[in-house]
């Protein structure tokens, strides 16, 4: 701990002379560092950064310059077109910093994209091409605001991502296109709309049964017409149900999931047979 004390202290000091400095060249070096020091700097070095207000300084193609990778850079000066970044050390920290000025979130290690938010709309109704070269990518957050077909395009994803999270609106389908992930651990699938009649419907099929590392599921407020897939997912230890309408509640597709422990089902009403069979498999609602 002390060791880090003197780290940031130093970087204070640094920093702190830096920005005394009144001419361009003294102005633009002092990005410059931030930069440097956000890039290659630990959790407690971009804490820092963050909790003091230095990452205002940095512009977004400072970021894309200074913070990030070449690889990376290339493919955030994309994403950047449409929408404003911030950089967070990592996505945990959303919950205390809320939104800012309604950017989006990205966070770094060394220069390489881990986490990222990103937006479909109307501008950019696909995710880019090279987000297959993110090869330290580990979270993919995408809110889906415009009806596609197919959002992922026709493209190689890193094998590294192991958190998928994809949030949409009402009258949208949510097509199988999930082996382009195919050692996902945790993933979610989350709808806006309550009412029965304007949520979003998935499609899960072939590709789904090959998510063979998948541990957390999580899909809330869409119409499902099928889950026969889930059985297959045999590392499948938490199963999250909430607000979806189904034709058929699917119990013995559950029961046959030897690695589930718990499962969420709010707003689904099961009868008290379900629920002796559940407890049966040691199945724990939550």
């Amino acid at each position: 701990m002390k060791k880090i004390e003197n780290t940031i202290n130093k970087l204070f000091y640094k920093l702190q002379a830096l920005s005394k400095e009144e001419d361009s060249f003294g102005r633009q070096k002092f990005k410059e560092e931030i930069a440097r020091q956000y890039k290659y700097g630990n959790d407690w070095v971009q804490e820092f950064l963050l909790e003091e207000g230095y990452l205002d300084y940095l512009s977004q193609d400072d970021i894309l310059k200074g913070v990030l990778a070449p690889e990376d850079a290339l493919f955030m000066e994309k994403v950047m077109k449409h929408k404003n970044y911030s950089l967070i050390p990592c996505f945990d920290l959303r919950r205390d910093l809320g939104r800012i000025s309604n950017k989006l979130y990205v966070s770094v290690e060394e220069g390489k994209i881990k986490e990222i938010e990103i937006e479909i709309n109307h501008r950019m109704k696909e995710l880019p091409k090279g987000i297959g070269n993110l090869t330290s990518l580990i979270t993919l957050e995408i809110e889906i605001l415009f009806s596609s077909d197919n959002i992922f395009g026709n493209q190689f994803f890193p094998k590294s991502v192991k958190n998928l999270t994809l949030s949409c609106s009402e009258g949208m389908e949510i097509s199988d296109y999930f082996n382009y992930f195919p050692n996902l651990e945790n993933l979610k699938i989350r709808g806006r709309i309550q009412e029965i009649s304007q949520k979003p419907t998935i499609q899960l099929g072939e590709s789904f049964t090959k998510l063979n590392h998948l541990k957390y599921l999580e899909i809330r407020d869409f119409k499902i017409s099928s889950l026969n897939c889930i059985a297959n997912l045999r590392k499948l230890e938490i199963l999250d149900l909430f607000y979806n309408s189904f034709k058929e509640f699917p119990i013995s597709i559950i029961e046959s999931i030897k690695s589930l422990k718990m499962l969420g089902l709010g707003g689904i009403e099961l009868s008290e047979t379900e629920k002796k069979r559940l407890k049966k498999k040691k199945i724990k609602l939550l």
